[in-house]
């Protein structure tokens, strides 16, 4: 998800992806209480986009893109280390 360009919408936004209610949200992100405004900036564009259910999954994506580059890393070495084993038997 790119980050909002406005500060107090990106603290908004993620305050709710950590599974903050609206109100709580639109306070700690530094709003005057209103429920109604938070209920409004809960619906824009973007903000919306960032939930508990797409930030775990951008998580799960990240674990799985650096299981996948540790593996290739790990086969890598085993190549390498095979062909200096086979140069030193000169295999």
């Amino acid at each position: 998800m790119p980050i909002l360009q406005n500060r107090r919408h990106e603290a908004f936004a993620q305050a709710r992806a950590k599974g903050a209610l609206l109100k709580a949200a639109f306070e700690d992100a530094g709003f005057a209480p209103d429920a109604s405004h938070a209920s409004r900036l809960g619906r824009e564009p973007g903000v919306a986009d960032v939930s508990p259910g797409s930030l775990r999954e951008l998580r799960l994506t990240m674990l799985e893109v650096d299981r996948l580059r540790q593996n290739l890393a790990d086969r890598r070495d085993n190549e390498r280390r095979g062909e200096e084993f086979r140069q030193s038997m000169g295999i």
